[in-house]
């Protein structure tokens, strides 16, 4: 579903990532990696999204299992666990750690009135509907 530059960064990346399970969207991705961390991003007309996953914590992570700091307002939940959601004019972002990593989905739109970024459920939907892809090494 990747193209080829995509499916190569991907294998080569130390990290596996969450995808929209989206065949449409997976075909005009860009993906970029580096030694700790891979991001998947997606044109979509009028708004993007960027998938970022991480080996490096959230901010302020305490030594413990991977939790969010307490000092951190991990006040909101994406896919199940404590997440950080930011959100500005016509862009939302969430941050999370699952299965060890730090994942952050950045959703911005080119209105500031889009619905999709003027509220938190199309943020949550995509998140929920992300699928893992590519393995860690």
């Amino acid at each position: 579903l990747l193209r080829p530059a995509a499916r190569r960064a991907l294998d080569e990346s130390v990290v596996p990532l969450l995808v929209p399970d989206d065949p449409a969207l997976l075909a005009t991705a860009d993906v970029r990696a580096g030694t700790t961390w891979a991001a998947i991003s997606f044109a979509r007309g009028d708004h993007t999204l960027t998938v970022h996953a991480s080996r490096e914590g959230p901010p302020r992570e305490p030594a413990r299992r991977g939790l969010p700091s307490p000092d951190v307002p991990w006040l909101d939940r994406v896919r199940g666990v404590p997440a950080l959601v930011i959100v500005g004019e016509g862009h939302r972002v969430a941050t999370w750690v699952e299965r060890g990593l730090t994942y952050t989905l950045d959703l911005s739109c080119v209105r500031v009135d889009d619905p999709r970024c003027a509220r938190e459920r199309y943020l949550h939907e995509l998140a929920s509907a992300l699928v893992p892809v590519g393995d860690a090494r």
